[in-house]
């Protein structure tokens, strides 16, 4: 009889998981010819009888359609086994407790979809019973009963610069256990394997998909342009483009300015109007141009510069800061440290430029932006490593916060000559880090995120905000009225051309 209860479990089951049950392999004794006696709870099943847990994208869709983007999507996570589960993080260096295969092999090639998380309030449509996930962890584990669902609210992040279809799937990591059957039994997926007792193979269960946006090899704006080294004015209509002298790359040799041209059907850039200018190193001494981060030309190209030259001579030989405003106006600032401003970026012609009132000592603070919305100046002290807000017509500093007591925070990572960029009429903050909610509930500093960030500032209240439109930003060549921008992410180093539409 025994052996003939053996051969049945033999057949119901996988031959591995079989020889388990006949050697005898942890809670009871297989019972399926036994009926159910009048206990409060049926005997639990065999190790190895465990289903794997089900997950399926709920509500708004995981959409990467922004190059360097974030956005909100929510999963639901099912256990649809009879017993309780508990599903627990990997590394607690990250938090994560569901992860996206191949998040340990990193590469820039991951999106990372899962890795923050924010409180789910029931906002879904047909879920609004369904529990926030992070209200079941318990003990960094979570903890999901029988046939019990959840939901996580993810704020997913990329920055990569990725050749994908369309669709793009990916398939969900994670290892768990029953308490009620076996602390040591572990089940996981193929990816994490180490102490794992039994794998669970990939299959619809635990394969997701999102739709992604592809900025195209041909976009590249050094490709489209035949140079590397430029600087947009900002309407877009200009470009500065500078030439090293051979065997001295510390030694700018000629410098030409275009005409640009942008067809926003084919996202191609084209050129015209070359003016070539040639003798820095003779008539202003020893010249670099290479350090473009306060470089600007005006609109009409009557002017250009950086923080070590101009062709501005009531400025003197050198502009200590060139930064454009909200607006587009381009602001400069002289040794005598006296702030001017133009409209058209043309300081040659008087009737074209105004000195600003300057009540800020820029001995102390350098000027890195402009809001001319809120006539609020950004300010930067070196001598604390702090950034303020100046309001212009009160006269009044607010040190800029940056942690905002949100679910995300931001680390400051800036330096003196660190403009800010204007994107879409806002002041941009470049940031280190991701400070942010983990799976199990843990806020955390990005471990596998740390990238540089831009975060739009509100000069109102001084503060960095939390909604995020722009992630993973090296730099923005231009901010343009005419169309387009150029950006770079940190897994790319190269400049791409992205229509201004996706800023929105």
């Amino acid at each position: 009889m025994k052996s003939k209860t053996n051969f049945k479990l033999l057949i119901a089951l996988t031959s591995t998981i079989a020889l388990v049950a006949c050697n005898g392999g942890g809670g009871g004794g297989g019972g399926g010819d036994t009926p159910p006696g009048p206990g409060p709870s049926p005997t639990p099943p065999a190790p190895g009888t465990l289903q794997a847990l089900q997950f399926q994208s709920v509500g708004t869709p995981l959409n990467l359609n922004k190059v360097g983007g974030s956005g909100v999507w929510y999963m639901l996570a099912k256990n649809p086994n009879s017993n309780t589960v508990n599903v627990f993080s990997r590394d607690n260096n990250t938090y994560e407790i569901f992860l996206e295969r191949g998040i340990f092999s990193y590469n820039t090639g991951i999106i990372h979809p899962m890795q923050f998380v924010e409180t789910y309030s029931g906002e879904v449509s047909g879920y609004s019973s369904t529990p926030d996930c992070l209200s079941l962890v318990n003990r960094g584990e979570l903890v999901l009963g029988a046939n019990q669902s959840c939901i996580y609210k993810f704020k997913a992040f990329w920055n990569s610069n990725l050749n994908m279809p369309n669709t793009t799937q990916f398939q969900i990591d994670y290892q768990f256990y029953a308490p009620s059957i076996s602390t040591t039994q572990l089940y996981c997926t193929s990816d994490i394997a180490t102490g794992c007792n039994k794998t669970i193979g990939y299959d619809s269960n635990n394969t997701l998909s999102y739709q992604s946006y592809t900025v195209k090899s041909q976009d590249n704006i050094e490709s489209q342009l035949g140079f590397s080294n430029f600087n947009f004015s900002f309407t877009g209509n200009k470009v500065l483009n500078w030439v090293q002298q051979n065997g001295n790359p510390n030694l700018t040799q000629t410098i030409n300015t275009y005409n640009v041209n942008y067809n926003s059907s084919a996202n191609q850039l084209s050129l015209s109007g070359q003016q070539v200018f040639n003798g820095f190193n003779t008539s202003h001494g020893t010249y670099n141009f290479n350090y473009n981060i306060s470089g600007f030309i005006s609109s009409d190209g009557s002017n250009f510069g950086s923080n070590s030259w101009n062709n501005m001579t009531f400025l003197g030989a050198n502009v200590m800061e060139a930064i454009s405003g909200t607006n587009g106006t381009v602001y400069v600032t002289n040794l005598n440290l006296n702030v001017y401003k133009s409209a058209t970026g043309d300081f040659i012609n008087s009737q074209n430029y105004s000195q600003v009132v300057n009540p800020w000592s820029v001995a102390s603070y350098g000027l890195i932006g402009v809001d001319e919305t809120t006539n609020v100046a950004l300010l930067y002290k070196p001598s604390t490593g702090q950034n303020f807000c100046f309001n212009i017509n009160n006269g009044t500093y607010t040190q800029l916060s940056v942690l905002t007591g949100g679910q995300y925070g931001f680390q400051l990572f800036m330096g003196l000559n660190n403009t800010l960029p204007v994107i879409n009429g806002g002041l941009y903050l470049s940031t280190g880090h991701i400070y942010g909610k983990g799976q199990n509930g843990q806020n955390y500093w990005a471990k596998t995120a740390n990238y540089s960030t831009m975060r739009k500032i509100n000069t109102t209240n001084c503060s960095v905000g939390n909604t995020d439109q722009l992630y993973s930003f090296v730099d923005i060549s231009a901010n343009t009225t005419g169309g387009y921008s150029g950006i770079a992410t940190n897994s790319d180093l190269n400049q791409y051309l992205v229509s201004n539409a996706n800023f929105n």
